[in-house]
C-alpha cells in the first residue's frame, strides 16, 4: 500500500463523450434509479416518522415488497435490509425524498408517474453518484462491525480518481489500495497498514461490494480482476474536477497533430494505439512525420510535449526520410532528427554518424537535459527523474553528463540539473547536481567580442534580453511549471555572437542559446562600445584612480602580513555584507535565490522549485500538469457529504 498525496493527471485530458441525450437516456435506463423513485412513490407525500416508522423491520418489509425485493419464503434477510438501505440513500441523495422534523415524505413537485426530462435526470443522477461517494464503502460494511479504527466515510471517490489517473482501468487489488489509503487517513504509514490488515482479516474487504454498486450507477464495468470507466462515468468524474481543461476530440482520423500528442498523453497504451492507426490512414507517413515534428517544435515550451511528439514521429513505418531531413531545419528537433536518420540507415547517432548527421557539442546535454524534464514532467514522481538520469547517463557516468550539462551553458540544462537537485531520490546525486549547478554559477564569464569587425549587437537590446531572462515577472503565487522549466524553444534561439574562451560553447550560429547570454551577459552589458551607463562607469572608475593618485601615501602602521590579514578580514567581512544583500533581495524579489550566492542562471529555477511545494496541494494546472489534491473537500448535494473531491483552488 503506496501513501499517495495527490492524483497527477495531464493538463489537457482528452475526452469524446456522447451526446447529453445519450447519456440522459443511460442515467434513465439504470435499475436503481427507477427503484428510487418508486421507493419515493412508495413513501407518497404523507410524512413517515423515521425513527418509528422507517426504521421498523414491518414497514421494511412492506416497502421491500413493494419494490420486488423480498425472498420467494416472504422474509427480509439482512442482504434485502441492507438493499433498501442503499436504495433510500439513492433517493435521498438524488432528490426523491425530502426530510424534515424526524418524519420522510415524496419531494414536494415530485411525480414518479411521470418520465424525468435529460435535465431532471442528470440532477438526479449527479445526487445519486453523491450517494456513492458518501456512503458506497460504509453502508456495506457488518452490522455488528465497528469500523474504529478506520473511516469509511466519503472515501466512495477515492478508487474512481486512481482510475481517472489511470486513463479510466485498474485491478480490483490497485483500488483496494485506494479504499485503504482513504480508511486509514491521517495515520502513519506503519500504522495504517497494520490496521487495514487487521480490520479486513475480520471483517472482509469491502471493495468487492462498492465496485458491485459503482457498475449499477453505471460508472464503470467489471471484467474479472479489471475494472474500467465507463463514458458515463468518466464523464462524472471530470466534472468533478472544475478547472480541468478538456480536449473534445473529433473522428480519429480527423484529428489534428496537436491533438494526436494530448491522446499518447491522456489515453492508455491500448486506446492510443486505435486513435494512432486511424490517423495514420487518412494521410501518408511522410506528411504524418512532417505534422508531428512540426507540432512538436511549436510546442517545444514543454519537453514533455517535445519528446513526445518526436517519439511518435519516430514510430511511424514507410517512406518517411525526406520528411526526417527537412526536420533538420527545425533547431527545436534538429537533434532528434539526425538521431532518427543514422537510425534508419543502422548507424549510432553518438558513436558511428553519417557525414553531415554528426552530433554537435551541446547535442548530447540538451537531449539529456529534455528527457529528465520530461520524465518529472509527466510523472512528478521522484523514481520517474532517477530513471531518466540512469537512461540518459547509460553511455557515460553521472558526473560526467552533470559537467557536460553545465558547460553546455543551456538553460534547459540547468533547469534539468535543478530539477535532479531537487527530486532525485538519492541523496548524493542529488547533491552532486546541486554543486554543479553553483559550480555552474561561479564559473568565469567569458567576455564578449567588440570592435568594428563583430556582429551588430546593441547593448541595450543584450541588456533587455538578460533582464528579461533573469527577471520574475509575477507575483508569487502565479507561476507555473512553464516558468519553472522554463522555454525549450530559446534553448535553440541564435541570439548571442558571444564565444567561450574555454572551447566549452562551440555551438554553430544558429544554435546559440540563451545560455551563452547570460554567460556573457554580466561582463558584455558593461563592455559594449556606445553603452553611455558603461562609460560613467568607466570615467567614475578614471576619476578615482585620479584622486587615489594625487593622495599622499598612507603611512604602513601594520608591516608585511598584518596588512594582509587585515585586508583578507576585510573581505570577508565584504562577502558577508554582499550576502545579505543578496538574501534581502531574494526575500523582497521572488526571483532571486534565498539559498545563497549562486548564479542568476539557476537562480531562478531553484526558487521556482521551491516554491512549487507551496502549490502542489489542492487543484492547480502545474506546467503540463494537472494537480488533484486529496485534501479538503465539497459538501455533497442533498446532505450527502463527500470527502476528499478534488476542489478548485487554482
Amino acid at each position: 500500500m503506496k501513501r499517495k498525496n495527490s492524483i497527477i493527471l495531464p493538463s489537457v485530458i482528452p475526452v469524446r463523450f456522447p451526446a447529453g441525450e445519450e447519456l440522459a437516456a443511460a442515467m434513465r435506463a439504470l435499475p436503481v434509479m427507477r427503484l428510487a423513485r418508486a421507493l419515493a412513490g412508495w413513501v407518497g407525500d404523507e410524512p413517515i416518522p423515521i425513527a418509528d416508522g422507517w426504521q421498523a423491520p414491518e414497514t421494511k418489509l412492506v416497502a421491500a415488497r413493494a419494490l420486488g425485493l423480498v425472498a420467494e419464503d416472504g422474509t427480509l434477510t439482512d442482504e434485502i435490509t441492507r438493499r433498501l438501505n442503499w436504495i433510500y440513500e439513492i433517493a435521498f441523495h438524488a432528490g426523491y425524498l425530502h426530510t424534515e422534523h424526524g418524519a420522510v415524505h415524496r419531494h414536494q413537485g415530485l411525480d414518479t408517474a411521470t418520465e424525468q426530462t435529460d435535465a431532471q435526470i442528470r440532477t438526479a443522477w449527479d445526487g445519486a453518484l453523491n450517494a456513492l461517494f458518501a456512503h458506497g464503502v460504509e453502508d456495506l460494511l457488518p452490522e455488528a462491525a465497528n469500523p474504529a479504527p478506520l473511516d469509511f466515510h466519503g472515501i466512495g471517490n477515492f478508487p474512481l480518481l486512481a482510475m481517472l489517473e489511470q486513463h479510466g482501468t485498474a485491478t480490483v487489488t490497485q483500488l483496494s489500495d485506494e479504499i485503504a489509503l482513504g480508511a486509514t487517513e491521517g495515520m502513519t504509514p506503519s500504522a495504517a497498514e497494520h490496521a487495514w490488515a487487521a480490520w479486513t482479516s475480520k471483517h472482509g474487504d469491502p471493495t468487492r461490494g462498492y465496485l458491485g454498486l459503482a457498475e449499477e450507477l453505471g460508472v464503470l464495468k467489471i471484467d474479472g480482476e479489471t475494472a474500467t470507466l465507463t463514458p458515463l462515468g468518466t464523464w462524472a468524474m471530470l466534472r468533478q474536477l472544475h478547472n480541468a481543461h478538456l480536449e473534445h476530440l473529433p473522428d480519429s482520423a480527423e484529428l489534428t497533430p496537436y491533438q494526436v500528442l494530448v491522446c499518447r498523453l491522456g489515453m492508455s497504451d491500448e486506446a492510443f494505439g486505435r486513435e494512432l492507426e486511424c490517423w495514420l490512414t487518412a494521410r501518408e507517413p511522410g506528411s504524418a512525420v512532417t505534422e508531428l515534428l512540426t507540432e512538436a517544435a511549436a510546442q517545444s515550451d514543454s519537453p514533455l510535449y517535445l519528446r513526445t511528439g518526436v517519439q511518435i514521429a519516430s514510430g511511424i513505418s514507410g517512406d518517411a526520410d525526406e520528411a526526417w531531413r527537412e526536420a533538420l531545419a527545425m533547431p527545436e528537433v534538429r537533434p532528434y532528427a539526425a538521431a532518427e536518420l543514422n537510425r534508419r540507415a543502422g548507424h549510432d547517432f553518438w558513436d558511428n554518424p553519417l557525414p553531415g548527421l554528426e552530433p554537435i557539442h551541446c547535442d548530447s546535454a540538451v537531449m539529456a537535459s529534455h528527457g529528465i524534464i520530461a520524465a518529472y514532467e509527466g510523472s512528478k514522481d521522484p523514481a520517474e527523474v532517477a530513471s531518466a538520469v540512469r537512461e540518459e547517463a547509460s553511455r557515460t557516468s553521472e558526473a560526467a553528463m552533470f559537467e557536460e550539462m553545465w558547460r553546455s551553458r543551456h538553460q534547459v540544462a540547468y533547469q534539468a540539473l535543478a530539477v535532479i537537485g531537487q527530486h532525485h531520490p538519492d541523496k548524493k546525486t542529488a547533491k552532486a547536481a546541486r554543486a554543479t549547478l553553483h559550480k555552474a554559477s561561479s564559473a568565469r564569464l567569458p567576455t564578449a567580442p567588440h570592435g568594428p569587425s563583430s556582429p551588430a549587437l546593441k547593448a541595450d537590446g543584450l541588456r533587455q534580453h538578460v533582464r528579461s531572462v533573469l527577471q520574475v515577472r509575477e507575483a508569487p503565487g502565479q507561476r507555473r511549471d512553464s516558468q519553472v522549466l522554463g522555454s525549450a524553444s530559446e534553448n535553440f534561439r541564435p541570439a548571442s555572437v558571444f564565444s567561450s574562451t574555454s572551447g566549452s560553447t562551440k555551438c554553430p550560429a544558429r544554435e546559440r542559446t540563451d545560455g551563452h547570454v547570460r554567460a556573457a551577459g554580466a561582463a558584455a552589458v558593461r563592455l559594449l562600445p556606445g553603452d553611455h551607463r558603461a562609460g560613467r562607469a568607466l570615467r567614475v572608475q578614471r576619476r578615482l584612480r585620479r584622486q587615489r593618485a594625487a593622495q599622499p601615501p598612507r603611512p604602513r602602521t601594520h608591516p608585511g602580513g598584518t596588512c594582509r590579514r587585515r585586508r583578507a578580514a576585510q573581505g570577508r567581512v565584504s562577502s558577508a555584507r554582499a550576502a545579505a544583500r543578496h538574501h534581502g533581495r531574494c526575500r523582497s524579489d521572488p526571483g532571486r535565490c534565498r539559498s545563497g550566492r549562486v548564479g542568476a542562471e539557476n537562480c531562478v529555477a531553484l526558487c521556482h522549485l521551491g516554491n512549487r511545494q507551496e502549490i502542489s496541494r489542492g487543484f492547480v494546472v502545474s506546467g503540463r500538469l494537472l494537480w488533484c489534491g486529496r485534501g479538503g473537500g465539497d459538501a455533497g448535494d442533498a446532505g450527502g457529504e463527500v470527502r476528499g473531491v478534488a476542489a478548485a483552488s487554482g
